[in-house]
């Protein structure tokens, strides 16, 4: 899979600060338009990351119940 963020020039993010539902939106589009957010990618996080960070806060939690 080749990289999308190469260069700056080549994938440029708004550098207007976002503010709201609807930038945040149009910012996601926006890498999804230019594929630097691939199905691939999403699935891994899907997968992966988040049942990982919700065993870790499950964790946290538990401790600081049992302490």
């Amino acid at each position: 899979m080749s990289n999308p963020f190469r260069n700056p020039e080549e994938n440029p993010m708004p550098d207007a600060a976002i503010t709201g539902d609807a930038e945040v939106w149009a910012a996601i589009r926006h890498l999804r338009i230019r594929g630097a957010l691939t199905d691939e990618r999403v699935l891994f996080v899907m997968k992966w990351m988040f049942p990982v960070t919700w065993g870790v806060l499950l964790l946290i939690l538990g401790t600081l119940l049992t302490s």
